[in-house]
């Protein structure tokens, strides 16, 4: 005969995923960006009056166990009631028009450092910066910061090297000329080099 039982088990917290988009400047060389991104906190209003969940005993999840004496089949759900946290948040009037089931969404601004020479689709990981856990306060789970790297006109990244592409007059073509390159219109990152002439 089948039989509801009631398991304790902490309920994970997803991680939250932002995009970051990023020049090839700023892949190669690194640099320090803000991101800005709104993530589940809970609610002032509210934190400390919430109520032990009936469904499933306050434990999130519920466990279905289907057979008999030689042979059971067990089936752990999380409890779409609470989602899983055991407990029901109750609103009060202190609570934020914003807030749902207990909690708000924030919206925040974090420094993220971009390191030196990234892959053109790297992804980083912001330890306890995202949401926060349902059922313990003040404990978050992790940001995912994706890193788009940007095309652009004259520059191109291939592997670890910069290509550039500058024009050049026909006229230094054919005398020679020589021509200094900046990249990224750094006067740090100024180089020479000569046009050998067409004809000697």
């Amino acid at each position: 005969f089948p039989v509801t039982i009631y398991e304790k088990r902490e309920p994970s917290i997803q991680p939250l995923e932002v995009q970051v988009f990023a020049s090839i400047k700023d892949a190669a060389f690194g640099t320090t960006k803000q991101i800005t991104f709104k993530r589940r906190s809970w609610c002032s209003g509210c934190a400390h009056t919430h109520s032990r969940c009936n469904s499933c005993g306050g434990s999130g999840i519920i466990v279905h166990i289907k057979g008999n004496d030689f042979f059971r089949v067990e089936e752990r759900v999380q409890c779409n009631v609470c989602k899983g946290s055991g407990s029901i948040k109750q609103k009060t009037s202190n609570c934020s028009t914003s807030c749902q089931d207990g909690f708000i969404l924030e919206e925040i601004t974090l420094s993220f450092d971009i390191p030196k020479g990234i892959d053109k689709t790297g992804m980083y990981r912001m330890k306890h910066a995202g949401h926060e856990s349902p059922t313990r306060r003040g404990v978050r789970g992790d940001v995912i910061v994706k890193i788009v790297e940007q095309a652009e006109d004259d520059y191109e990244r291939v592997g670890n090297d910069i290509v550039v592409t500058q024009h050049i007059r026909y006229v230094d073509l054919v005398t020679g000329a020589t021509k200094t390159l900046k990249l990224f219109d750094d006067e740090n990152l100024s180089y020479n080099y000569t046009i050998a002439k067409w004809f000697d």
